[in-house]
């Protein structure tokens, strides 16, 4: 576990450089952060820059540690919570059907686990009916900044590892949105990408 703010240099022939700076409410990727006294990064991004050849200057960092559970094993906290939910809306699947109150109150509850640990990491305010005026939104029992700015910091590396692997070996990337990219290569070619050795660790997470 890793959050650190940095100064960074990308070589000129990386097509996308993977570490992201904020620039008028949104992200932008630039080759350097030249001009700005730096940006925070998690670990996931941060490995990839380096995998990607960059240069960078760590000014602050906060090396964590992983939960232990009383055995020595690492915590997974969230794995097993995911988990769970998964296998509960398969069990409301087979016995109430697919589309069921029962499976879509389950597929809703897996799926909000990333937006509760992000819940009110930066204020948000909403509409409180009671009270008629707008509130502040307040944290979730498991809000945490770590974890919501790790996951955000992850499938963005993977996105951004994708699309450099695919340049690298001669394909093209013509459109990137939240949502996917379009590319000239086949599917099955993309998925056989190593992504520089994180493929690895996103089928682990994913089998389990």
């Amino acid at each position: 576990p890793f959050i650190g703010f940095v100064e960074f240099v990308f070589p000129e022939e990386v097509p996308f450089p993977s570490i992201p700076i904020v620039a008028d409410g949104t992200l932008i990727y630039p080759r350097s952060s030249s001009g700005t006294a730096g940006t925070w990064v998690c670990g996931p991004e941060l490995w990839l820059a380096l995998q990607l050849g960059a240069e960078v200057f760590c000014q602050i960092g906060y090396h964590g540690r992983s939960a232990l559970r009383p055995d020595g094993a690492r915590s997974l906290s969230l794995r097993h919570g995911v988990k769970q939910l998964i296998d509960d809306r398969t069990t409301a699947k087979r016995e109430f059907g697919a589309g069921s109150i029962e499976e879509k109150t389950l597929k809703d509850a897996v799926n909000t686990i990333y937006g509760k640990t992000a819940q009110d990491v930066a204020e948000q305010r909403s509409w409180d009916a009671y009270k008629q005026e707008m509130d502040n939104v307040g944290g979730s029992a498991i809000t945490s900044p770590f974890h919501a700015a790790t996951t955000t910091s992850l499938v963005r590396a993977q996105l951004l590892a994708t699309l450099n692997q695919i340049e690298e070996r001669g394909g093209r990337v013509f459109s990137v949105t939240t949502d996917g990219f379009i590319t000239d290569w086949a599917v099955q070619d993309v998925e056989a990408l190593d992504l520089y050795g994180l493929a690895h660790h996103l089928h682990e997470a994913r089998t389990a």
